[in-house]
């Protein structure tokens, strides 16, 4: 695992029906509207972690979630495809008394279209893990 490391572009297909269902899952009812589409809750594009596989994550065992954050150009809209990629930008290590802590910085980009030309979103996430426990399961 480096910093730098990236995923290849992967498309968000965002329908109504799943940001409808994230909405109420995060009790964020009702969607806004804009030009007859919703406008998506703000963490929406969490969802897509799940969906997209993160090489330098693989078989390091059990994530926790750390924070995250995101920053809008436009709204994420329904009935819409666009394509993001998550890339590794820090990996911070600290001891304490429990042991060695690997915190994970990454940072996804959402642009309107597979071209890159207008970046949508970017969003901050951080996760940790315990090297010692890296394969246990």
């Amino acid at each position: 695992m480096k910093v730098g490391q990236k995923t290849d572009l992967f498309k968000m297909k965002v329908t109504d029906s799943e940001a409808m269902k994230f909405a109420e899952v995060i009790q964020d009812m009702p969607l806004a509207k804009k030009g007859g589409q919703s406008v998506v809750p703000a963490t929406y594009p969490i969802v897509y972690w799940q969906k997209v596989e993160l090489p330098w994550l693989k078989d390091i065992g059990p994530l926790v979630h750390g924070e995250q954050s995101f920053c809008y150009k436009e709204p994420v809209l329904t009935d819409h495809t666009y394509y993001a990629e998550i890339r590794l930008v820090d990996i911070r290590e600290k001891t304490g008394k429990s042991g060695k802590i690997v915190w994970l910085i990454h940072e996804m980009y959402g642009y309107q279209d597979a071209l890159k030309k207008r970046l949508v979103f970017t969003g901050i996430t951080t996760v940790m893990f315990r090297p010692e426990l890296e394969g246990e399961s």
